[in-house]
């Protein structure tokens, strides 16, 4: 499945040079990067004045690596540092991030997304498109929009957990609209707008009837007279009522 023009603009492929090599995997090392991504920099991508001179028959360690041991250390990295800078750092490393099994489970939890909104956005749309509809874990947190996730749903049948985290721009009503595509959904927790009704979550409920874990929670405010308190406990109560009809296989609330 073709990309956005916008997400090719951050994540096209190209074939790096050395000294670009180094400085992405340098990126790497200052985010969640393995151990063997910190050795591979120390050991292996020496400065160039460094580098001895060597037959030109020799491979590069890392393109010696078994691809299920590249998978695993692009894995772990997680799918921004995939998209912004390891998959670029030769050539088995790229093949290796197209692999729609790497992107089963995708996990955007950085707390500096909410600040380049609109990057993140594009660089979910790409990774879900390199899932290829296999998909089965997303985590959003502070970023996203009810255009993005009108396009996860599009993509996602496989989808089985969802987390939407302080995804301030993300609506009920989207919400709503868009988990009815998730019928596959087992897990579902929502950090949305104030105001995302009882109604709509008795909606969710029954559009997604092997929903075992849910939990929805409101942007926080203080409640400062007493008379707010009990009009709060009333929307509790609705709340309560609405996932008491909707969701009878819950386990986890």
């Amino acid at each position: 499945m073709a990309t956005t023009p916008l997400a090719s603009t951050y994540f096209d492929f190209y074939p790096a040079p050395h000294h670009k090599r180094a400085r992405l995997l340098d990126q790497s090392r200052g985010g969640q990067a393995s151990k063997w991504l910190r050795w591979m920099r120390t050991n292996v991508l020496m400065p160039l004045n460094k580098i001895p001179v060597v037959s030109s028959s020799l491979v590069p360690p890392w393109i010696e690596l078994p691809g299920d041991v590249t998978a695993n250390i692009l894995q772990r990295l997680g799918a921004e540092e995939v998209l912004r800078s390891a998959q670029a750092v030769c050539t088995t490393c790229w093949k290796v991030s197209k692999d729609p099994l790497l992107w089963r489970v995708i996990d955007f939890s950085n707390p500096r997304q909410g600040l380049f909104n609109d990057e993140y956005n594009a660089m979910c749309r790409c990774a879900v498109d390199r899932s290829q509809g296999q998909l089965v874990d997303l985590t959003i947190q502070y970023f996203g929009d009810n255009a993005l996730m009108d396009y996860v749903a599009n993509r996602s049948p496989s989808l089985t957990r969802l987390k939407l985290g302080t995804c301030v721009f993300i609506s009920g009503y989207c919400a709503k609209r868009t988990v009815a595509k998730l019928r596959q959904l087992e897990e579902l927790h929502l950090t949305l707008r104030p105001w995302i009704g009882a109604v709509q979550i008795q909606d969710i409920g029954y559009s997604c009837p092997l929903l075992k874990s849910f939990s929805c929670n409101g942007l926080k405010c203080k409640l400062r007279r007493y008379e707010d308190i009990i009009h709060n406990d009333r929307f509790r109560n609705a709340y309560a009522l609405a996932i008491s009809k909707s969701m009878p296989n819950l386990k986890n609330v």
